[in-house]
């Protein structure tokens, strides 16, 4: 019993050290320590960097910190993030990692230029600047690095944000010897701090945006157009016949309607009468009625009523026609007046026929 609550004891003491190792661990690397952001002139001046270009998510810049560190330890690092990862994918994020080799003009020693550049570092120069946005926080761990980025960028983020302040690209310095983090955001002169491959780039980004913008506008203009001559081809005969376009003659007004038939008039007329002749009893044979010649077919078209009895438009009528004169209703005769003189002279050819039939 007593060794069970030895080995108990024993452990619970374990897991309160291991616990406060790590407390003092965190406050070692500056968990608790505020982050006072300020405009300032930056505590750097001019710089001749010796740096690798990436691009991909910046937690991968470790591995660059660690080589770069291993090849010269006894020198600053330096970051240098171009952008902002909320606004732009983490794949294509881009930053250069490496070192300070001189500040303000001292001399580089010329055996490290060489160590660096047979490793394949490109060497660039930033200027000193008069205002930035800076910060710094303790160097103290590697998990400095990791706490610093959890505390620091969103107070820089919010101190940027409040004074409507533009600032970057956002530096990063690690000095051993004074154990400190720089952080620095450029408010002056900032297109220095972006290197030949970020510039280039950004020329290409550029290129492919108004390569793209004018696509975007040809398209526009060609559905525009297409949409007018659409339009155009729906006009229907209610709306005006004027052409859609620039060009006026392009599309030609419909034709006119048709005119209205003229209306029926009454045409000269001539009478025909058909010889006489006697039957066998020695009365005079019936005279055929007046028939009414110089009408033409559209006439008849429009008057059915009078090329059925058979009175207008055609040929000579027979013996049975004199009784159709008779049958023609008073809207016949008032579209086709008979004349008084075709009268008179029905008269008398009468009486000529029956002086001729009594002898």
């Amino acid at each position: 019993m007593d060794t069970e609550t030895a080995l108990l004891w024993g452990f619970l003491i374990l897991i309160l050290l291991v616990v406060a190792t790590i407390i003092g661990l965190l406050v070692h690397s500056g968990l608790f320590i505020p982050v006072d952001v300020k405009t300032c002139k930056p505590n750097i001046g001019e710089v001749y960097i010796a740096y690798k270009f990436a691009r991909g998510p910046y937690k991968e810049s470790g591995t660059l910190f660690t080589q770069v560190h291993t090849l010269l330890p006894e020198y600053r690092t330096i970051g240098v993030y171009y952008d902002d990862p909320k606004m732009r994918q983490s794949h294509k994020l881009r930053y250069i990692v490496g070192v300070i080799l001189s500040e303000n003009g001292s001399p580089v020693t010329p055996e490290h230029r060489k160590l660096l550049e047979e490793n394949g570092y490109e060497f660039a120069t930033f200027p000193a600047i008069d205002h930035a946005v800076q910060t710094t926080f303790p160097f103290n761990s590697t998990i400095s690095i990791i706490v610093a980025v959890m505390k620091v960028y969103p107070a820089l983020r919010e101190y940027v944000e409040l004074r409507s302040l533009c600032a970057h690209p956002f530096l990063e310095v690690y000095d051993n010897q004074r154990s400190e983090i720089i952080f620095i955001g450029p408010l002056a002169r900032q297109d220095d701090f972006y290197v030949p491959e970020v510039q280039q780039e950004e020329e290409e980004e550029e290129d492919r945006q108004d390569e793209y913008d004018d696509r975007t506008e040809n398209s526009s203009r060609s559905w525009d157009e297409s949409a007018s001559f659409v339009r155009g081809g729906e006009l229907n005969d209610s709306e005006c016949t004027e052409s859609v376009g620039d060009d006026s003659s392009s599309y030609p007004p419909p034709p006119p309607p048709p005119p209205p038939p003229p209306p029926a008039l009454p045409l000269e007329s001539s009478t025909h009468t058909s010889p006489p002749s006697l039957s066998q009893t020695g009365e005079p044979a019936e005279i055929p009625s007046t028939v009414v010649t110089g009408v033409d077919t559209a006439d008849a078209a429009e008057a059915p009523d009078v090329a059925d009895t058979g009175s207008i438009g055609g040929e000579e009528s027979d013996a049975n026609t004199g009784s159709s004169f008779e049958e023609i209703d008073e809207k016949e005769a008032a579209a086709f007046p008979v004349t008084n003189t075709t009268s008179n002279r029905q008269d008398g050819n009468l009486k000529k026929d029956e002086d001729e039939g009594e002898r």
